[in-house]
């Protein structure tokens, strides 16, 4: 059996002996797809100086305020001074939530012109987030560590996460994220 397409002649289906649907497909990555419609963001952080060593700084919050989920592509961590990098779920309080800088993250799709909608802050040093619980801790050398999550890592609505660095010795530090709507 075939199926035929209402419109163009050769998009075709076909459905075998055992009744499978065949056809022809394309796929793209979940930050692909949602860049092509203009739903990709990344949110980086400047170059930010850590003289705090005894405790962590936070260098970025994102908190949802959509109605719709936001998915964790992933994160770039970067950071001259070997260090501690904690990733915090659904933080509430602290100075970096309060009183952090605001970042407007960048549209992947160059020409959109669509903005996230959302709260994200970039911290200094020694800001804090006194609250959430630690997903991720991990103790890395200077230098940068690229980290995927393949949109696993899920914001729902109201849902927040942040980024916390506790450096061996004075440094500086710096991180982006890559988000996404689906």
């Amino acid at each position: 059996m075939q199926i035929e397409s209402g419109g163009v002649a050769s998009n075709k289906a076909l459905v075998d002996a055992n009744g499978n649907l065949l056809t022809l497909a394309t796929t793209l990555e979940l930050l692909a797809a949602a860049s092509v419609k203009g739903d990709a963001f990344n949110a980086p952080t400047s170059q930010i100086t850590l003289t705090t060593t005894g405790s962590y700084s936070g260098l970025l919050y994102l908190k949802n305020t959509t109605s719709r989920d936001i998915h964790i592509g992933g994160f770039s961590l970067t950071s001259d001074v070997a260090g501690q990098w904690r990733i915090i779920r659904n933080p509430t309080t602290g100075t970096l939530i309060s009183g952090g800088s605001d970042i407007v993250p960048a549209n992947l799709d160059f020409a959109s012109g669509a903005a996230f909608q959302g709260d994200t802050k970039e911290g200094v040093d020694a800001q804090t987030i006194t609250d959430g619980s630690i997903v991720s801790d991990w103790n890395l050398p200077a230098g940068r560590t690229p980290v995927s999550t393949g949109g696993s890592v899920i914001l729902r609505s109201g849902n927040s996460i942040a980024i916390t660095f506790k450096p061996s010795v004075a440094g500086d530090a710096s991180l982006s994220m890559n988000f996404f709507f689906v």
